[in-house]
């Protein structure tokens, strides 16, 4: 379970993006959602959401009775997820080509995966050099989290909804398998104004999966995400902690 949970963490963390509301009159200028296909809609919307200079999100799962929140701050060259957790606390910033992490005393086992209070409350600083890296990459800047979002097996319906008052395009298939999570049921939902830039993503997951539902949701597209770079940073390599 915990090799579980750090799988999910660096997955997640470091990312993903979601989708909430919006009803579908307006799929396209003067088109119906059966002019549109799905794959051309999902297409635009990531497209578009890749041009924007940033957004927030936040992802929610419950894992071993424990919530699991990530809130982020995803930009093209920065981004920002903290992480709590079972009384972990981490914070990851990603700005330039170095990964920054301050975390508490379960958060350091959490993060790296070996309990060291040492390095508790102390920033440590990665660089592309380092084997971990990518892994912990994953998902922080925009394009990595956009990447994410995609279902799997895309379904050719497109259905209209409205979520909590608001219009949105809906559309589902297998989870991503970037998520963590490769069984049950995806569904992306899009906002029904022209770049249909994403709202809320909701995956539903079955046995023998831990996590039976997450839900990612999107908010301030357009909005940059300015990131301080900390000072006074230890490197891994420089650390007790696994490399």
């Amino acid at each position: 379970m915990k090799r579980k949970l750090r799988t999910l963490v660096c997955a997640l963390s470091a990312t993903l993006l979601g989708v909430l509301a919006i009803t579908t009159n307006s799929l396209v200028a003067g088109a119906t959602a059966n002019d549109a296909s799905a794959t051309k809609l999902l297409a635009n919307a990531l497209s578009a959401a890749r041009k924007e200079s940033g957004c927030t999100y936040t992802t929610t799962f419950s894992l071993a009775g424990h919530a699991y929140v990530l809130a982020a701050r995803a930009g093209s060259s920065a981004g920002e997820q903290v992480i709590s957790y079972d009384g972990a606390q981490i914070d990851l910033r990603l700005v330039g080509d170095s990964i920054y992490i301050y975390a508490n005393a379960a958060g350091v086992k959490l993060q790296f995966g070996e309990a060291d209070p040492t390095w508790a409350h102390r920033w440590i600083v990665l660089t592309s050099s380092d084997a971990k890296f990518k892994e912990f990459a994953a998902g922080v800047l925009l394009g990595s989290t956009v990447s994410e979002l995609a279902p799997a097996e895309l379904s050719t319906k497109v259905a209209q909804k409205t979520i909590d008052g608001a219009s949105v395009v809906a559309l589902s298939g297998k989870p991503n398998a970037t998520i963590g999570l490769s069984a049950g049921k995806e569904t992306l939902y899009l906002s029904s104004a022209s770049r249909h830039l994403p709202v809320k993503l909701v995956v539903i997951d079955k046995p023998p999966s831990e996590v039976s539902k997450l839900t990612i949701t999107f908010s301030h597209w357009g909005k940059a995400a300015v990131v301080a770079t900390p000072s006074g940073a230890t490197p891994l390599g420089k650390t007790t902690l696994p490399d």
